[in-house]
């Protein structure tokens, strides 16, 4: 969802307001917003750049289409618009024990095969999304909830901005290598 539509009846300013820190990432810093929703401020050397703010506008309106209710929604904020003009995304909420980093390593293939055809729906889903982009979608764990039965990426970079710049060549390259073993592992009986 873009910047113009609007953030339901919110008495908070989506430009400013943002409570609790909940995590800290590569790309954002989460803070809650409300008891639904949270906050995603960037803290990349992109966030006040309007034109990586377009990149990511346009991509996930093409991401939205590819993955549909398997992207989270996301309402975008223009940096010219918030402190510090720097970008904030709000999401919808979801709990620490539905992002899948959460499930224990040995217990995660398992979980995966369980799962089977909503992995198999993702994976099909992330490779017309590497066919658009030319460059894989981040399916990290920690980024990935599941929810009321579906997997929802809550992830929001763009695949535009990483395939211009040649430092995200081992972001990239790790990307890869989680679809195929994602691939290699649905592919068994």
């Amino acid at each position: 969802m873009l910047e113009k539509e609007p953030l339901y009846d919110k008495p908070d300013n989506p430009y400013t307001h943002k409570e609790e820190l909940i995590s800290k990432g590569n790309d954002f810093e989460v803070y809650g917003y409300d008891e639904n929703y949270v906050v995603k401020i960037p803290h990349s050397s992109d966030s006040q750049n309007p034109l990586y703010y377009n990149d990511l506008l346009n991509d996930y309106t093409k991401m939205k289409e590819i993955f549909g209710d398997n992207l989270s929604d996301s309402y975008f904020i223009p940096p010219e618009k918030t402190d510090n003009g720097t970008y904030r995304i709000i999401q919808p909420r979801f709990r620490q024990e539905e992002f899948l980093d959460i499930i224990p390593k040995e217990e995660f293939r398992g979980f995966i095969l369980e799962h089977r055809a909503l992995f198999e729906d993702l994976l099909q889903k992330a490779e017309k999304a590497k066919e658009e982009f030319k460059v894989p979608v981040d399916l990290t764990v920690h980024n990935i909830a599941f929810h009321d039965g579906k997997l929802i990426i809550t992830e929001n970079d763009s695949p535009t901005a990483r395939l211009r710049d040649e430092h995200f060549g081992k972001k990239i390259e790790s990307d890869n290598m989680t679809m195929e073993l994602l691939r290699k592992l649905l592919s068994e009986p």
